[in-house]
């Protein structure tokens, strides 16, 4: 979920004793504010914000790293935009796993995977030319989720009508 409004709302305490914003310069990405360890002043709007999170139905994306991922942001964008719940590896995994830099189990990450498409409402499919290989991740996802009935298709920009526009 986008939470900027909640990151830009929360304070720290440094070792002085001083408050300030956790991001300060909300102009800068907030990546910035947090290279460092800080203690929130207070933790109720992270609580509180987690509750609405848990209460939210899940959208799961799956795509095909090499011809997909470009839709799968403006998919991503545009559902967050709405206040939507997304699971989106490229975010969601940490970064070592999502761009498979370090050996994991393969069927511990299987696992985690299906445990997400499982639980999300709808699974947004976004069907690029390559995201039905046979031996892509992507095409069991999606079987997965035509099963579940929780498949939506999203296809290629220049498959699709109105300016190009996804259809979240």
């Amino acid at each position: 979920m986008d939470a900027q409004n909640l990151l830009s709302k929360l304070s720290t305490v440094n070792t002085a004793g001083e408050k300030r914003k956790l991001w300060a310069d909300t102009g800068k990405p907030i990546g910035h504010s947090l290279q460092s360890m800080r203690r929130l002043v207070s933790a109720k709007g992270l609580r509180d914000w987690e509750r609405k999170s848990n209460l939210l139905p899940l959208n799961f994306i799956s795509y095909r790293i090499y011809d997909g991922t470009a839709l799968a942001f403006k998919t991503v964008l545009e559902l967050l935009q709405s206040g939507e719940k997304v699971f989106w590896d490229r975010w969601c995994l940490p970064r070592r796993l999502a761009e498979r830099r370090e050996r994991v189990s393969g069927g511990a990450l299987d696992m985690l995977l299906m445990r997400q498409l499982r639980s999300a409402a709808l699974v947004w499919c976004i069907e690029s030319p390559l995201y039905d290989h046979p031996k892509s991740y992507a095409r069991k996802e999606c079987a997965a989720a035509k099963n579940l009935g929780t498949y939506k298709q999203v296809l290629p920009l220049q498959m699709m009508g109105e300016a190009g526009k996804a259809p979240c």
